[in-house]
């Protein structure tokens, strides 16, 4: 497979729900199902300095390897989770390269 993508998703943001229909951790893993046919899903700590402090949050990581051109894709569902969460940023990895939205 040519292509990876990995997704961080902090855990309380995923747990928002959508529309009031679904949680955005669901709409998200039926999204990928359908675009790439699957995932996979590892939950870690996240962590970065504000204020000299070091914070630290749980987090989803969605990576997934595939030979479809998905970085469009990838980077339209970071700013769907930058307008529908209370997160003020949102970080995928394509390709190896770092791409942030805020």
């Amino acid at each position: 497979m040519s292509n990876h993508y990995k997704l961080f998703v902090p855990k309380a943001a995923a747990k928002q729900t959508y529309h009031g229909i679904t949680t955005i951790q669901e709409k998200l893993q039926e999204r990928f199902i359908n675009k790439f046919g699957g995932y996979t899903k590892t939950e870690a700590i996240g962590g970065w300095e504000n204020d000299h402090q070091t914070v630290e949050e749980p987090v989803i990581v969605y990576d997934i390897w595939t030979d479809d051109d998905g970085e469009a894709f990838i980077k339209a569902n970071c700013r769907w989770l930058l307008r529908n969460t209370d997160e003020c940023e949102v970080m995928s990895i394509i390709n190896n390269d770092i791409h942030r939205v805020s």
